[in-house]
C-alpha cells in the first residue's frame, strides 16, 4: 500500500487465513499513528486487530474486516 491507509470509507480485508493477521496488523498500527494515538494506543490496536483476525479465520473460517477511525 502506498500513501494513507485509510480514506473516508476504511480499508478493507478479505480474511481467509491467519497469514492476514500481520497485513491486518500492520495497517492497524499505522492508522493509529495517521490518527495520532500515542504508542502505548497503537500496540493496543495492534493486538486487538490482530486478535480480531484470528477470531474470524477461527470461527467464521473466512470473513472481511473493515479498518476506519470513528470520529
Amino acid at each position: 500500500m502506498i500513501g494513507d491507509v485509510v480514506a473516508d470509507h476504511g480499508l478493507w480485508f478479505r480474511v481467509e487465513s491467519g497469514a492476514a493477521a500481520s497485513s491486518v496488523r500492520r495497517a492497524a498500527e499505522r492508522l493509529g499513528r495517521q490518527v495520532e494515538l500515542g504508542e502505548p494506543r497503537v500496540a493496543d490496536l495492534a493486538i486487538v486487530s490482530a486478535e480480531i483476525t484470528s477470531n474470524l479465520v477461527k470461527h467464521a473460517r473466512e470473513g472481511t474486516l473493515l479498518l476506519r477511525p470513528v470520529r
